[in-house]
Formats: C-alpha cells, sequence, structure tokens
C-alpha cells in the first residue's frame, strides 16, 4: 500500500496541504483513502483520547477512540499501525497526523507493514510558524518547559 504522510505544527497548514494531495492525484487513479487523526483533551492520565476520521471513495466515518499510551506520539503510532492493517491495500492512503506529532514514529510502522511511503509532507503556514513553534502544546510534548532567563557565563 502506498502511504503519504502530513505532520504540521499548524492544524490549518495540514488541512490544506492534505486538500492539495487529494487535488494533485492524476486522473483515472483511485480514489486516496484518507485518515485524519486528532487528539481530544485529555482527560485520564496515561490516556490520550483522539477523534479519528477514515475517509474512503465511498464513505466517511469520524469515531472518537481513548487510547493508553506513556505519551501522545506513542497513541498515534499505535493508531496508525491499526490503521495500516484495516485499509484497502489497492490504493493509496494519507495519513494526517495530529498537530505537533513528529512523522517518524508513523514511518516505522509503515515499514514495518510493508508499505511504500510515497511522500512525508511537513505542512507548514509561514505567517504563525513562529508562534506555532514556540505554542506551550509544542514545547511541553517536546519535554521542553521554560524557565526564566539565565545568563549562559555568569561573572
Amino acid at each position: 500500500m502506498p502511504v503519504s504522510v502530513i505532520s504540521s505544527l499548524s492544524l490549518f497548514a495540514r488541512e490544506r496541504a492534505l486538500h492539495t494531495l487529494l487535488n494533485a492525484r492524476g486522473e483515472g487513479q483511485r480514489p486516496a483513502q484518507v485518515l485524519t487523526l486528532d487528539v481530544l483533551d485529555q482527560t485520564r492520565e496515561g490516556e490520550f483520547p483522539f477523534k479519528l476520521t477514515r475517509t474512503t471513495a465511498t464513505t466517511t466515518s469520524v469515531s472518537t477512540l481513548p487510547v493508553e499510551a506513556e505519551c501522545v506520539s506513542c497513541a498515534t503510532g499505535a493508531l496508525v499501525d491499526e490503521a495500516l492493517e484495516s485499509f484497502d491495500d489497492d490504493s493509496e492512503l494519507i495519513i494526517a497526523l495530529p498537530t505537533a506529532i513528529s512523522v517518524a514514529g508513523t514511518l516505522q510502522f509503515a515499514e514495518n507493514r510493508a508499505c511504500t511511503v510515497r511522500n512525508v509532507v511537513t505542512a507548514l503556514d509561514i505567517t504563525t510558524f513562529e508562534d506555532d513553534l514556540w505554542a506551550r502544546r509544542v514545547l511541553a510534548d517536546s519535554g521542553v518547559t521554560p524557565r526564566p532567563h539565565r545568563r549562559a557565563n555568569p561573572r
């Protein structure tokens, strides 16, 4: 199964990239299948609720699913692994990752399933990139916590 993966710090940039990939498909190609993953507000420690939107040529289904995992990236990887097993092998699968999730873990699952990774897209909105990069959720997910300014060479 050919797979394309979209990652982004911005939900709007991710949606534009998905729209662009879908519209760039050539005549005669089978419609792509799409899995869009969004993380909802965490309510319990160690459990990450996700909204999954699965789109095929004929249907769109939306569901919410709590996933137990150590981190949101691990939970995302588990969902991608499960999705790679459940989608049709003959047409391309486009996976739109939750914002601020690295594509590296997703690629690992695709390789483990002997999928062909066709595209890896990191979608950016240049007008909001700096704000997105320094957003608290991005810093928290990466393990960085804000600290008071320190001088590098105190004298």
